[in-house]
């Protein structure tokens, strides 16, 4: 495969991935990795049940979102299935008619950046919340009425999906590559690298290596701590050195925090 046609695979693979909503947890994480899977063929999705102690840690319930806006006057101005950043990830259900004053304290905007939409998370506490541009949340009418929905599902039986690829080499020194997947429509982080990682994959598979290589595909924090909580002594016998693929997609230069 030539360059241009490998950039234009990536290209159209990210495209494929951009609109899915993902979080720590649900079923847009299953269908990125299927995705991914159809690229890195021996892709297996492991699953870990919600509730598990993971040392200090708890996997948290599955979380899944149908639908999500803020309306005025029978128009959605914040609207979930237009950009799924416009809602705080893990948000809890609700559906009621509210004042701007209360619309306002759920309510996130970066004054500095007035045309982005920030990328706001509750994963581990329970409240609910939209991520607006500010120049669009200054035109909001504070004398008005605002209906607000969110049709999200909490599953405590449910649970959080890893993606895993293990290509054997001649040692079974492993060198670790790893990535975020919980990041949904943010190009730089995190798309580029589980897309680059799904082809670097496809590529060792089909080489000799001295080394053998295991790639992960992550949600973050809980992901990897639940991931070395089960494969903790592979991990320890086996590693060598191990690389976190993040914020790849942009034009900066390549940059590397070595640990201590």
């Amino acid at each position: 495969m030539t360059k241009i046609k490998l950039g234009n695979e990536i290209y159209k693979t990210i495209k494929k991935l951009y609109p899915i909503n993902r979080s720590l947890t649900g079923n847009g994480n299953r269908r990125s990795l299927k995705i991914l899977g159809k690229i890195a063929k021996n892709l297996r999705i492991l699953e870990f049940k919600s509730g598990k102690k993971v040392y200090d840690w708890t996997i948290p319930p599955e979380w899944n979102i149908k639908n999500a806006y803020v309306e005025c006057d029978g128009k959605k101005i914040i609207n979930f299935k237009k950009n799924n950043l416009h809602l705080v990830s893990y948000s809890e259900p609700i559906n009621k008619k509210i004042n701007y004053k209360e619309l306002n304290e759920h309510l996130y905007s970066i004054k500095s950046k007035p045309n982005c939409i920030p990328y706001i998370t509750s994963y581990y506490k329970k409240r609910w919340g939209f991520s607006i541009k500010y120049k669009d949340k200054k035109k909001l009418d504070k004398s008005k009425l605002y209906k607000v929905y969110i049709d999200s599902i909490f599953n405590k039986k449910g649970s959080l999906s890893i993606g895993e690829v293990l290509i054997k080499g001649e040692s079974k020194k492993e060198i670790i590559l790893s990535t975020n997947i919980c990041h949904p429509s943010l190009v730089n982080n995190e798309l580029c690298a589980p897309v680059i990682l799904a082809y670097l994959a496809n590529h060792f598979s089909k080489i000799n290596n001295f080394f053998s290589l295991r790639i992960l595909f992550l949600p973050e924090t809980i992901g990897a701590i639940s991931y070395i909580n089960k494969n903790l002594k592979i991990l320890q016998n086996n590693f060598r050195a191990g690389f976190h693929v993040t914020c790849f997609g942009d034009k900066g230069n390549f940059s590397m925090i070595s640990t201590k």
